[in-house]
């Protein structure tokens, strides 16, 4: 298991709505908190960082969505979501940020606006004016005692995993 291995956090959670064929529509956790709110059955001590999504539309602000909507998206989800004093969780995959050569047999979709592109939005997210930080330093705010929550400052209390509207 993660936590067998060493790990304090989990961030495999996309609360989004159900996208056939992808993710979705399994969670509803939006703010961090321990993975036993996600599993009953994970390890106690591990905390789960749920990827943003855009408030409302419930599509993620990372990754393949970036390219697909573009900066200004993730940047407007971003926003509403430390609004609500949720951290947003981007990603980002290695491979979006390399010129992929074409390879016969891999969709289409890998292609849009990977390479130069994302190289550009991911520097124009981080000039944004937003406190980066990594992931641990989100999931070390998350009350792991069995309680639930999150201690101050690791914004918000995690019985608050619901979806959003608009701010």
């Amino acid at each position: 298991t993660l936590a067998a291995t060493g790990y304090e956090y989990d961030s495999s959670v996309v609360p989004a709505r159900s996208i056939p064929g992808w993710y979705g529509g399994e969670h509803r956790l939006q703010r961090p908190a321990p993975a036993t709110a996600v599993d009953p059955d994970a390890p106690a001590g591990l905390a789960e960082v749920p990827v943003a999504v855009m408030p409302g539309l419930g599509l993620p602000l990372t990754g393949t969505w970036i390219r697909f909507f573009g900066v200004r998206y993730t940047l407007l989800g971003m926003r509403w979501l430390a609004r609500r004093g949720v951290a947003p969780v981007l990603y980002v995959h290695p491979w979006e940020l390399v010129d992929i050569p074409r390879i016969e047999g891999v969709p289409r979709r890998i292609y849009v606006r990977s390479g130069a592109y994302m190289r550009r939005a991911v520097e124009r997210i981080l000039a944004a004016p937003f406190e980066f930080v990594p992931v641990r330093t989100i999931a070390a705010g998350v009350d792991r005692s069995g309680s639930g929550g999150e201690t101050p400052g690791g914004g918000g209390p995690a019985d608050e995993n619901r979806r959003g509207g608009d701010p």
